[in-house]
C-alpha cells in the first residue's frame, strides 16, 4: 500500500511515467496495480495530446500575427474591428487596442468608404468582391493603397455575423505599374 501511496503522490505532482510494479500473484492489489498504470499512461497520453494542441495553437496564432498581409475581423451586426493582426497595427502605425472597437469605416478614405461597404455586401451575399484599390489611412494620415479579399463567418440559420479581412498593400506594385505606363508612353 506504501508503494500505492507513492505512486499517486508521483501522479499528483505530474510524473505520468511512473509504475507500480506488478507481480504475477494477480491478487486484488496487483489488478489496482494494473488499473493505476492504465490511468497513468491514459495521463501521459492526454498530456501529450494537449501540448500538441498547444504548440499547434501557438503557431497558428504566430501565423495569425506574423501573415505579410493586413487580418482583422468584423462585426457585420456593427461594423466595428474585433480583432487584427500585428501586421495591421504596424502597416496603418495604430496600436492595437485602437484598431479593436474602432469602425472599420474609420479607416477608410472617405472616398473609398462605398467601394468597403460594396465589398462587405459582396462578401455576405457570396458574390464575387467589387474590383477596385481601398485607400486605408494610416494614423499619420497618408492613404495606403490595398488590395481586399475576405470571407465571412454565419451563425445560426446561416446569418452572416463576421467578416474576416485580408488587405494587402499594393502600393509600391501600383507606383511601379504607373512607372511602367509612363515608359512606354514616352517610348
Amino acid at each position: 500500500l506504501e508503494a500505492i501511496g507513492d505512486f499517486i503522490a508521483d501522479i499528483a505532482g505530474g510524473d505520468f511515467t511512473a509504475r507500480l510494479a506488478v507481480s504475477d500473484a494477480r491478487d486484488e492489489v496487483d489488478a489496482v496495480g494494473v488499473s493505476l498504470n492504465l490511468l497513468a499512461e491514459d495521463f501521459a497520453a492526454e498530456r501529450r495530446r494537449r501540448e500538441l494542441a498547444e504548440e499547434r495553437l501557438r503557431d497558428a496564432v504566430e501565423g495569425y500575427e506574423s501573415a505579410p498581409g493586413m487580418f482583422c475581423s468584423v462585426d457585420l451586426s456593427t461594423g466595428v474591428i474585433v480583432q487584427c493582426n500585428r501586421t495591421m497595427t504596424e502597416a496603418l502605425g495604430w496600436a492595437r487596442d485602437d484598431l479593436v472597437g474602432r469602425p472599420l469605416a474609420a479607416l477608410y478614405r472617405p472616398a473609398s468608404q462605398e467601394l468597403m461597404r460594396q465589398a462587405l455586401d459582396a462578401l455576405v451575399a457570396d458574390t464575387r468582391l467589387p474590383a477596385g484599390d481601398h485607400e486605408l489611412l494610416h494614423r499619420d494620415g497618408r492613404a495606403l493603397l490595398t488590395l481586399l479579399s475576405g470571407s465571412v463567418v454565419r451563425g445560426a440559420g446561416g446569418v452572416a455575423v463576421r467578416a474576416r479581412l485580408i488587405y494587402r498593400d499594393v502600393g509600391e506594385e501600383r507606383r511601379l505599374e504607373a512607372q511602367l505606363v509612363q515608359a512606354q508612353k514616352m517610348d
